[in-house]
């Protein structure tokens, strides 16, 4: 076996804690045709908003493994954990912020188009979930009116990135000596997930509005059910532990049921999340933990189903934008929405969310995927990651062989300087043989 297809065995059995999880980006693919099928009302589709839920459980998973292995390593930083979440997360919500502002101005009412630029304020600093949550209730607009609805849950998501680092930091640095770091992370994170889903179920039960449905009170334990499995995974390879009769293929099987069968039954929209939101939870957690089905030649390694999930997260960020200006377009010329123009906006959607910011850096680090997948990382939402070792640009490589009195053959040819060089490893300077 070469070099490279040993990288991709590996890859595919998950060997290194931080290797790409081909498994991940295949939930993360089935979350986002979740949600835009049943935001653009597509048959088969009626419980897709589970697909936020989902996610969820995604990041608490990654996220909470990323904290923890910086705290094993004694280097982690809160501020650059932040910094490498807005990174990843800002430009492409800052370009659909701003072109929904501008489209705005054009197919909304005045009225209507000062509300959307305080949402719009809203979701570039992360606090929509409660501007949304006082619009919420009987009086409220509808959802059809508010293109920038669906930033309820960046904004949850990054209120979670803002709390769970310090509370795990905290946790690990007051462990006593008794009890080791991860430990006590494992029941910190048991306790605040246990008062979240006692929160939300008493909540589902007494808030008639709604609007616990932004709240991250309300929704901290889906993230944290993603943590849990993350620290406990942690907490067992420091052990010394094998793998867990958990990591079971049949478990996974049973998970991907769960979670295709929460999206396609019409589930109750009323009273979420609640104690039926358990269930799409508790599929993904399944998935998640059993680590199962991700080998490059299986269904789940396929290059569309991978695609959609490196782009899961600009199509989520477009798609609801594309269906309400759509909607108002449609509606003032008389037009109904049948399946050619829901076609058309699944497209658009497509389109946008391959050629945002964060699309366009995935489609950069998937160059030379396959040259070295041991060497990528997973971020949040499981995309790829530049190797960890900073690159230089290949003509600087050149100019210091030059430098040296070497004689360059035409393999050294220098590359055209690109912004893609950085993101790319340098071709491997073969020696001259003149």
């Amino acid at each position: 076996m070469g070099t490279a297809e040993a990288g991709r065995g590996v890859a595919g059995k998950h060997a290194s804690p931080d290797g790409f999880r081909l498994d991940i980006n295949a939930l993360r693919a089935l979350s986002v045709i979740a949600v835009v099928g049943f935001h653009f009302q597509i048959p088969g589709f009626a419980g897709g908003f589970v697909g936020v839920d989902v996610f969820l459980v995604i990041t608490g998973y990654l996220m909470t493994a990323k904290v923890v292995n910086e705290l094993k390593l004694g280097r982690f930083s809160p501020w650059t954990f932040w910094m490498m979440r807005l990174r990843r997360i800002y430009p492409a919500l800052a370009v659909l912020t701003f072109a929904s502002v501008m489209v705005g101005w054009f197919v909304t009412l005045p009225a209507e188009y000062s509300r959307h630029l305080l949402q719009a304020l809203s979701a570039l600093t992360f606090f929509s979930n409660f501007a949304f949550k006082n619009d919420s209730g009987y009086f409220a607009m509808a959802a059809q009116t508010k293109p920038l609805l669906h930033t309820w849950s960046l904004s949850l998501e990054w209120q979670f990135y803002f709390f769970m680092p310090l509370v795990v930091g905290l946790v690990w640095r007051l462990a006593s000596r008794s009890v080791s770091g991860i430990n006590a992370v494992v029941v910190a994170l048991q306790a605040f997930a246990a008062l979240s889903l006692a929160w939300c179920l008493w909540a589902s039960q007494q808030d008639a509005t709604g609007s616990s449905f932004f709240s991250l009170q309300a929704r901290a334990w889906e993230p944290l059910a993603g943590g849990l499995i993350a620290a406990a995974e942690i907490r067992r390879r420091s052990e010394g532990a094998k793998a867990s009769w958990l990591e079971s293929p049949i478990l996974a099987l049973a998970g991907w049921a769960l979670v295709v069968g929460c999206t396609v039954y019409p589930l109750p929209e009323a009273r979420w999340p609640g104690i039926l939101t358990i269930l799409p939870i508790l599929g993904a957690a399944m998935i998640v933990g059993t680590r199962q089905g991700a080998g490059e030649g299986g269904l789940l390694g396929l290059s569309p189903v991978q695609r959609l999930g490196d782009w899961s997260y600009s199509i989520y960020l477009w798609h609801w934008p594309i269906w309400v200006f759509a909607l108002s377009w449609l509606a003032v010329r008389g037009y109904d929405v049948g399946s050619a123009q829901k076609i058309m906006m699944v497209l658009v959607s497509l389109a946008l969310g391959a050629l945002s910011p964060a699309g366009c850096r995935i489609t950069c680090y998937q160059l030379n995927w396959r040259e070295e997948p041991t060497r990528r990382t997973t971020s949040v939402s499981g995309m790829r990651t530049p190797p960890s070792r900073p690159l230089r640009p290949i003509a600087v490589s050149v100019a210091r062989q030059r430098r040296a009195g070497r004689r360059r053959s035409c393999g050294e040819i220098p590359l055209p300087t690109s912004i893609s060089n950085r993101f790319r490893r340098p071709r491997s300077v073969t020696k001259s043989t003149a």
